[in-house]
């Protein structure tokens, strides 16, 4: 019965920090999404503008707004680039955090399984010491019983 408790305690320990783990693994994802969303509206916009600066040069426009517009266009490319490495940042720390997360759950299912294979041993030794109890009483009763002889 101690090995069992033990395991349990073990087992509460493992769920524990397999909990912790599940959670830091979703705040991992949910950045990444945000990171995501983040870098997809950057796109967006570079297309937008991107759209807008070819209307400028077919309207021929004044050089100085083109200047300006074409370092807006390289302040955003800059922007879109370091997106891309917070995305990329992102999603490494999302794997990290699922293969911690998974080593934690495979502990704790590894400890639940020892917890079911030691409640299932001590139920068979359970099992058996009341068959041997059964089998002691039923000899003796067989013992102290003497069989009644017929009269002919």
């Amino acid at each position: 019965m101690q090995k069992i408790t033990s395991f349990q305690i073990a087992k509460a320990a493992a769920q524990k920090k397999e909990d912790q783990a599940a959670k830091e693994f979703g705040i991992a994802q949910q950045y990444y999404t945000a990171q995501k969303k983040q870098y997809d509206e950057l796109l967006q916009y570079q297309q937008e503008y991107l759209s807008q600066y070819t209307q400028l040069l077919q309207t021929g426009t004044e050089g100085k707004k083109i200047q300006q517009f074409n370092q807006f266009l390289s302040a955003l490319n800059q922007a879109i680039t370091l997106q891309q490495q917070a995305l990329h940042k992102a999603q490494a720390n999302v794997s990290d955090k699922k293969n911690i997360w998974q080593n934690y759950h495979h502990k704790t299912s590894a400890l639940q399984r020892l917890i079911e294979q030691q409640r299932q041993q001590q139920q068979q030794q359970q099992s058996k010491t009341e068959q041997k109890l059964l089998d002691e009483q039923a000899m003796t009763l067989l013992r102290h019983h003497k069989p009644v002889r017929k009269l002919k």
